[in-house]
């Protein structure tokens, strides 16, 4: 069973490399504060000899409809995904979501998501097939506090998305994480397009979680 984990993560470009290009790639959009802004939000599609025929599509809400797009060969499209905002970001800690998008091309293709507001910008480029797997150790940065004037405060995160049914995941936190104790290994259950958040329970550096399997 293989799953993907989105870690906190900021990249200033995008570069055209192997494992960043591909046919099938999943995402779960981070929780973003909105109080500092969080929208709007793009999907970059990029094709390279060949035209593509892309779909994008959350298996796990029936809710929502699959967008599909067109994109020549060499050419690029720019999707606007705010109006889905609240399916595409996983706010709750400890709790299975439905928000994994799964976005299929039939040609090579390269993704990268966008948070486009003015005073928050961030670009999350995504990895096809090299970004799965069922062994991830997250990173997390030691050397600078959340900052607590935000609303809703920012914390350290990570969120897995299952790409299979019945993947069952046991995560080991080095840290306090919420609903559960660090150090104590802990199981859930996810199905194909489920997410699952892993959130600091403080805002300082000692709170962070890197380390955890």
């Amino acid at each position: 069973l293989k799953l993907l984990i989105i870690n906190s993560l900021l990249l200033t470009c995008l570069a055209t490399a192997y494992g960043q290009t591909g046919k099938k790639f999943w995402f779960v959009a981070p929780d973003a504060t909105s109080g500092h802004n969080h929208q709007p939000v793009f999907l970059n599609l990029s094709a390279y000899n060949d035209s593509a025929y892309i779909s994008i599509s959350q298996p796990a809400n029936p809710m929502f409809l699959p967008i599909t797009v067109g994109v020549p060969a060499n050419g690029s499209q720019r999707i606007d995904m705010t109006p889905w905002l609240v399916d595409l970001e996983t706010t709750i800690a400890d709790s299975v979501l439905n928000n994994g998008l799964y976005i299929q091309s039939t040609g090579d293709i390269s993704v990268y998501y966008e948070i486009a507001p003015n005073n928050n910008t961030d670009i999350f480029s995504l990895k096809a097939d090299n970004a799965l797997g069922n062994h991830f150790l997250i990173s997390a940065q030691t050397r600078w506090v959340s900052a607590s004037k935000y609303t809703p405060t920012p914390y350290n995160q990570a969120i897995i998305v299952a790409t299979e049914d019945n993947t069952i995941v046991t995560i080991d936190p080095t840290n306090d994480v919420v609903g559960h104790t660090g150090g104590v290994p802990y199981t859930i259950t996810l199905n194909r397009g489920q997410t699952y958040m892993i959130r600091a329970i403080g805002l300082g550096t000692a709170d962070r979680f890197g380390g955890t399997v």
